[in-house]
């Protein structure tokens, strides 16, 4: 009988353990994506709904390049802070998700750019800010 309890006992625990285990992992979000690309380094990442990037380029070049995109695509800046180290873009789409920008020197001739799109992101329109981004690179 003592056999059986103890048993069950652990039967239970080992529940517990993948109950926490799954939700853990649900109620992180997230997802990251590495793919090949064209210009700068080749991977992106998309974590907990921000969209990151390396270029092998300076935070100057990309933010001017960034500026560049959004007034491609029609989106207005509505905050706009640089220097040698980092800068931040801020706009809007149409629909009202907000886009927050922000890049981040490396070295001197690379930098980190992280985009974020809405509260809790959108990884399309997210790819779709860098691919114009990458166009102007």
């Amino acid at each position: 009988m003592a056999r059986v309890e103890k048993r069950a006992g652990i039967l239970r625990m080992a529940f517990r353990v993948l109950l926490l285990a799954t939700l853990v992992i649900q109620l992180c979000g997230c997802v990251a994506a590495v793919v090949g690309a064209g210009a700068g380094v080749g991977t992106y990442a998309y974590i907990s709904g921000k969209l990151k990037y390396d270029f092998d380029h300076s935070v100057l070049y990309v933010h001017r390049a960034t500026k560049e995109a959004l007034e491609d695509m029609k989106l207005p800046i509505y905050e706009d802070r640089s220097d040698k180290l980092s800068a931040v873009l801020k706009s809007k789409f149409a629909d009202g998700d907000e886009i927050n920008i922000s890049m981040e020197s490396l070295s001197d001739r690379s930098s980190s750019i992280s985009i974020r799109v809405g509260i809790f992101g959108n990884e399309k329109k997210s790819l779709s800010i860098l691919e114009e981004i990458k166009r102007h690179i």
